[in-house]
Order: structure tokens, then C-alpha cells, then sequence
């Protein structure tokens, strides 16, 4: 399978989401995003931390951050830490949404805050449609699609108002790449496997795109060895269904909400994983 092929395809998919589906909320495109990467990839696993335990609905409320997708390959691995905005029109008030709440920057806050003390790289993924006037970070490929990605640093220099009041759909577009990248760009490719083949690739692509995560040493920070990957990640790359009670969230103090993440998941680039996965997509 070309992952590079597929995942814009998925982007596709999500672009058409948000088109149809009236009033959509961040956490509904955020579930779909997810339910259909499993189905085009099994390297990849999640789990629906909201919908895992619904005993407990009524005493938890809506999670912090969307996703928490964790790269994980023979030797190391990188959790990436996402908040999402769908951007529909050209104009909303963008700035204060980011902004939000009452100007505070206060959820905004909460991710660089909660990131840096989980050593977690934070990022936005903005649901939005490209158009004829959108340009990316990225002249390589198209931009076409619904779901793309930026660094929470340079977010927070939109909401204080780096690029003034009336910021623009394509104004916060043109901060992102489309997160199909991610499994595109030369930069991620360190095999000759279609997609990132090794969390160093994927390192490679956050630092020449996301360069504030290396001038603040986020990257290098969040990059762990093997024997650090979080019981629940291994259970997932197992293809087991972690113990929810079990995880440690991380900082209570940053965030009291019991489960602060709705999406918890790992991209599994183990070498034998990846041969595996290889040798499904020759026999389909």
C-alpha cells in the first residue's frame, strides 16, 4: 500500500466529513479521523479513551486534548500531543477562538503547560477545507484535504495577535501542512518502506518544518528510549486493550480532568512491523 497515496486519500475523506455532516464538532471529525486510520493502516492502533468505559460518562467531562498519537519504532519513540479547531469559513473570529477562553489563552496555555511537563510535542490540528487562495508550509504537495497540523508555539503567537485581529482561514493554513505529509515528505523517509520508517525520520520532518520544537529543545525532550514507552502504548502495539485505570495522565496539577486525552494511539514503525505490514499490501 502507498501510505503516501492513502493518508491524502483519508484527508479527503475527512474534508468531505465537515462538508456534509451539519454542526460537526471537533470531537466527531477527531473520532472519524482515527475510526478510518485504523482501517486504512493496521500499523496503526487506538483506542476511544471517552467511549472505552461509559460507566464513568456522567462523572468525567470532555477531554483536555483530542489525541495523543505516540511514533514508536526498534529503538525509540515520540508522543505527539493534538488540540483541534474546525475552520469552515474564511472568516470566524479565529483569533479569539484560539484565544479562548475570554481572551485568556487559557486552553491554549494548558497544552504548552501539559506538553512540556509530560515531555510531549504540542500540536493544533485544524479541520478545514482548502481552496484556490490556500497555500501550505510545503510546496511539494497538494493541499488538498481536511486535516492540518502546526506547532502550539506558533498558535500561541496568533492568538496574542501576531498576525493581527481579523486572522484568516487560510492565514492559519498557511502555518500547516497538511498532516499527510507527515507520510509523504522525503524528509520522513529513512527506508525505502512507503510512509515515516523510523521515529528519526519522523523527527527529521517536525524539525525542518516545526523548527520552534527544536529551538526549545522539545523535540530532543520528548524523544524517549525503548524502555520508557508507557505500558498503555506497549499494550497497544500489542494489539491489546489497555488498563484505562491503570495509565498515568500525567500532572494533576496542570490538568485535574481524570482522562485528559479522547484519543490515545500508536503508530507502530518496529522493523518487523513494518515487513509484516509490507508483506499484507503485496497479497491484497
Amino acid at each position: 500500500m502507498d501510505l503516501c497515496v492513502a493518508n491524502r486519500q483519508l484527508s479527503v475523506e475527512v474534508q468531505g466529513f465537515i462538508k456534509n455532516v451539519s454542526e460537526v464538532k471537533e470531537e466527531s471529525v477527531t473520532d472519524f479521523l482515527a475510526w478510518k486510520w485504523r482501517e486504512l493502516d493496521k500499523r496503526f492502533h487506538y483506542i476511544n479513551v471517552d467511549l472505552f468505559d461509559r460507566h464513568e460518562e456522567s462523572k468525567i467531562t470532555g477531554a483536555d486534548f483530542q489525541l495523543q498519537v505516540w511514533f514508536v519504532d526498534n529503538t525509540v519513540g515520540v508522543p505527539l500531543l493534538f488540540q483541534a479547531k474546525i475552520l469552515k469559513k474564511a472568516f470566524n473570529a479565529y483569533r479569539s477562538a484560539l484565544a479562548y477562553p475570554d481572551d485568556t489563552c487559557g486552553q491554549l496555555n494548558r497544552l504548552l503547560t501539559y506538553a512540556q511537563a509530560t515531555r510531549q510535542l504540542p500540536f493544533y490540528a485544524f479541520y478545514a477545507s482548502a481552496d484556490s487562495e490556500t497555500a501550505v508550509l510545503c510546496s511539494r504537495r497538494s493541499r488538498m484535504g481536511g486535516v492540518f497540523m502546526t506547532d502550539a508555539i506558533t498558535v500561541s503567537h496568533v492568538a496574542r495577535g501576531r498576525l493581527g485581529s481579523r486572522v484568516s482561514k487560510n492565514n492559519l493554513l498557511g502555518l500547516c501542512n497538511p498532516f499527510h505529509c507527515l507520510f509523504c515528505c522525503p524528509l520522513a523517509h529513512r527506508t525505502d518502506s512507503a510512509g515515516p520508517s523510523t521515529v528519526q525520520g519522523v523527527g527529521e520532518y517536525l524539525r525542518h518544518y516545526f523548527p520552534q520544537l527544536s529551538q526549545r529543545r522539545l523535540l530532543e525532550q520528548a524523544t524517549r528510549p525503548a524502555q520508557e514507552i508507557p505500558a498503555h502504548i506497549q499494550s497497544l502495539l500489542r494489539g491489546e486493550p489497555p488498563d484505562i485505570g491503570a495509565i498515568n495522565w500525567g500532572d494533576r496539577q496542570i490538568s485535574d480532568n481524570p482522562r485528559p486525552y479522547r484519543i490515545v494511539a500508536a503508530y507502530d514503525l518496529r522493523r518487523d512491523q513494518l515487513r509484516d505490514a509490507d508483506r499484507l499490501d503485496t497479497k491484497s
